[in-house]
């Protein structure tokens, strides 16, 4: 009995070793990274909401992009690797939340921060918390692709 709880940890590292953990996680990478490369949440984040330019295609995105990595079957087996991912996955739905509550459909399929006139002090106080999740976001992105790089190295 006494073996048993040392045998999980063993294989998983003899798993890691011979590189079969890696090639399941670069795989699990490279699917997620065709839903949303590095340039496409670069210029999601840190371009169209930040200037209002945000669209419904973007929306749907970062959502699909959150659902994928929920989903078990897209679960990093490097411990590391999916904790970065978690991260990031929550900072996208907190950020995602707050952009539905404070963005409004405008035409051409795109939403806008707070088009309607509102107390500028209120205005002020979403547009800072806009930009705190945006960097945290973009912060948790960043360091999620740092952890493949390095743990994966892909």
């Amino acid at each position: 009995m006494l073996l048993k709880p040392m045998i999980s940890p063993i294989t998983n590292f003899l798993q890691a070793r011979m590189g079969i953990n890696r090639e399941h996680d670069v795989a699990i990478f490279k699917k997620l990274d065709a839903m949303a490369d590095e340039a496409s949440v670069d210029k999601i984040l840190n371009s169209r909401i930040y200037n209002s330019d945000f669209r419904i295609e973007d929306d749907h995105v970062l959502s699909d992009l959150i659902e994928a990595f929920n989903r078990i079957e897209n679960r990093y087996l490097d411990n590391t690797v999916q904790l970065k991912a978690e991260g990031f996955s929550w900072e996208i739905n907190t950020l995602l939340s707050f952009v539905h509550q404070t963005f409004w459909p405008v035409p051409g399929d795109r939403l806008k921060f707070r088009p309607d006139p509102i107390d500028p002090e209120v205005y002020e106080a979403e547009w800072k918390e806009l930009n705190e999740k945006l960097e945290s976001t973009w912060q948790a992105y960043k360091e999620y692709r740092m952890a493949i790089k390095e743990r994966l190295k892909a």
